[in-house]
């Protein structure tokens, strides 16, 4: 097996491609959420929570607890679906890009190099146990307890 189609250095190789997908998609969220701006989605929901924990110590009521608990669902579903539509368009971006069809090519690669790998390795188990006859290693269930007979170990 030449050294490029090992199945370690495929799996390298769609490795880095899917950490490429990753950055491209991490480059299209912060162009549409950036980091720490005021009005970010996960600055909405901290804020959120901060007003609501405040507002949960203060409350001597039920009713302020039910105010405090219905401000901060409407708050936080307001901010967690602002945070899936940031998501959603910064995936929608990453999806068409070039990035992606080089990842999928990559793992698609490194899939086949594995199945061949294996079905090599397969065959020649099989020639090897059919290179032994009669004497075939001993199995459990059809799975190889060794190769290995006594008088080779010692």
């Amino acid at each position: 097996m030449s050294e490029e189609n090992k199945p370690s250095k495929v799996w390298s190789e769609a490795a880095q491609q899917l950490k490429n997908v990753v950055g491209e998609f991490k480059d299209h969220y912060q162009k549409e959420s950036p980091g720490h701006a005021e009005d970010s989605a996960l600055e909405k929901l901290k804020s959120a929570g901060k007003e609501a924990r405040n507002r949960l110590i203060d409350a001597r009521s039920a009713e302020e607890l039910k105010s405090a608990v219905k401000d901060f669902m409407e708050h936080s579903g307001d901010a967690v679906k602002q945070l899936g539509d940031t998501v959603q368009r910064a995936a929608r971006e990453t999806k068409d890009s070039p990035a992606v069809d080089q990842a999928r090519a990559s793992l698609s690669d490194a899939f086949a190099t594995s199945k061949n790998t294996v079905q090599e390795k397969v065959k020649e188990y099989r020639e090897r146990r059919h290179s032994q006859g009669d004497n075939p290693p001993p199995t459990v269930d059809g799975e190889v307890i060794s190769d290995h007979t006594v008088e080779d170990q010692e």
